[in-house]
């Protein structure tokens, strides 16, 4: 499937940089995380709240994690502080259109766009997820728009930095 495929396409992508790293001796940090989902309302911390809020307090807790320590289990870092992280990978599904009412894709990317891009002292890298790749290409079920590429296109735009940036149409 093609989420099959981003995730191996991220881990070829990491396995290079870490391969790299341990040939120099170097132990690399990375945050992951996945499934953003904007444009819904969850429950969190006891109500509900909408997925740009949930997002941002993800955020706000990343610092936490430089001082947390790794359990003794014999792997790395085992029993020591994280640590500062050298970069945050976010194997997508920015968006979510595939029921009705929800906000179009657009409109996620400009949420997710304040939210995260600047937030980070760190490397962001991005893969598009089955959501943001089905708006871009279309989904059985009729939406509003049919197709929003708006996702798909600044992913690509941020990774590949092309001469001429991509846009949804």
């Amino acid at each position: 499937t093609l989420r099959k495929l981003l995730f191996l396409l991220c881990w070829i992508l990491l396995w290079a940089g870490l391969r790299d790293a341990a040939a120099q001796g170097r132990i690399l940090r990375f945050v992951y995380c996945s499934d953003l989902h904007y444009g819904l309302e969850r429950e969190f911390r006891g109500g509900r709240a909408t997925s740009s809020e949930v997002n941002r307090a993800m955020l706000e807790a990343f610092p936490m994690l430089e001082k947390a320590v790794l359990p003794e289990d014999g792997g790395v870092l085992a029993g020591e502080a994280f640590g500062e992280a050298d970069f945050v990978v976010c194997t997508g599904d920015i968006v979510n259109r595939m029921q009705a009412g929800v906000q179009t894709a657009a409109e996620s990317w400009a949420e997710f766009e304040r939210d995260w891009l600047g937030a980070l002292d760190v490397p962001l890298y991005l893969v598009p997820g089955n959501h943001d790749i089905s708006n871009a290409i279309g989904y059985p079920k009729g939406l509003d728009p049919g197709l929003d590429a708006t996702v798909a296109a600044e992913i690509y735009n941020r990774t590949m930095q092309p001469d001429t940036l991509r846009s949804a149409a």
